[in-house]
């Protein structure tokens, strides 16, 4: 009784390290599928209408983008992982 019941642990267990063994490989492969599309991404601004860039500057992963215009400041905030607008400050002069 004892030697079946290890037979039938030992046939767990490998099935068990073979459906991990195929996981793993599953993983790394849309890893290496993905790698190609991490630096691919692109970060297209448009100039506001009637606004001027007076700077731009990158901190931390944030792109900063400063617009002057005869009324007002306007400060955008990009997250530059993913292209979108994290903050908008506008300060009237």
């Amino acid at each position: 009784m004892n030697i079946k019941l290890l037979k039938i642990i030992v046939i767990f267990m490998g099935v068990i390290i073979i459906l991990g063994f195929i996981f793993l490989c599953i993983g790394i492969y849309s890893k290496i599928k993905n790698f190609d599309n991490l630096y691919a991404n692109e970060l297209i601004i448009k100039k506001i209408p009637d606004h001027n860039i007076q700077k731009y500057y990158i901190s931390n992963d944030s792109l900063v983008v400063e617009y002057e215009n005869e009324n007002n400041f306007l400060i955008m905030i990009y997250k530059i992982s993913t292209g979108r607008i994290t903050s908008k400050i506008q300060l009237l002069k």
